[in-house]
């Protein structure tokens, strides 16, 4: 958290995981492709502002948020998988 300017201790940190199901494209050959299309990333937003409006409720300050693996959009999640054929 350093790096990023905040002086926070552990017990200052409140941890909130958006979880969507992302669309069925993408190919495992040699190598696995999968990306996020554009309706994923809408839902991931979507997601993340519920996120917010929760963390808000919950006493904390919007501006120190913090979207870990928001940007760039990434997967975390062995449900973002392609078919597998």
């Amino acid at each position: 958290m350093e790096e990023r300017g905040l002086n926070v201790s552990p017990d200052d940190i409140l941890g909130l995981m958006v979880k969507t199901k992302d669309e069925a494209v993408g190919e495992v050959n040699d190598t696995v492709e999968k990306g996020i299309t554009n309706r994923d990333a809408v839902i991931l937003s979507e997601g993340a502002s519920v996120a917010g409006a929760i963390l808000a409720e919950v006493g904390a300050e919007p501006s120190r948020f913090i979207s870990w693996f928001f940007i760039p959009l990434s997967s975390s999640a062995p449900s973002s998988s392609p078919v597998i054929r």
